[in-house]
């Protein structure tokens, strides 16, 4: 009987270990995401510091007559795709992205066709993911919030 007692608490114990994993893991950075804003702040040059709100992936900005829709979608063989769609003046260009990310540690390494990586600190809560990084040339912290 103490053994089933032992048994049974390890069992509880495994499932409640189980359920409060790191949920930062590809497993759950895979699908695609809109961003919902996104904030640059403490740059060397002020005027590079923003904050942008988006509706539904979309960024207007009715005074210059332009729009920015924006995904990513993170695919389950570490690959993932980018897309950008620009409105201005009646006009429409879109342009995509592929390349391959990494995952280690609560930081995401996302690399274009080029070789060129970005890396950052993420977060994952339910559907809300949240990417930190320091944009080295220009030394702004930024932090875009996306959801799936």
């Amino acid at each position: 009987m103490k053994q089933i007692k032992i048994l049974s608490l390890l069992a509880i114990i495994a499932l409640f270990i189980s359920c409060n994993k790191d949920s930062n893991s590809e497993a759950s950075l895979v699908g695609t995401w809109l961003p919902v804003s996104s904030t640059s702040e403490n740059c060397s040059d002020s005027t590079d510091d923003q904050d942008i709100t988006y509706t539904d992936g979309c960024y207007s900005e009715p005074i210059l007559g332009f729009s920015i829709c924006e995904s990513i979608t993170f695919n389950s063989d570490n690959t993932y795709e980018s897309t950008s769609t620009i409105s201005f003046l009646g006009q429409q260009s879109s342009e995509t992205e592929n390349g391959t990310y990494t995952v280690s540690d609560g930081t995401l390494t996302i690399c274009d066709e080029n070789g060129d990586c970005s890396s950052g600190d993420f977060t994952i809560s339910g559907s809300t993911l949240t990417f930190y990084y320091v944009d080295s040339d220009t030394g702004c912290e930024n932090t875009t919030v996306f959801k799936k």
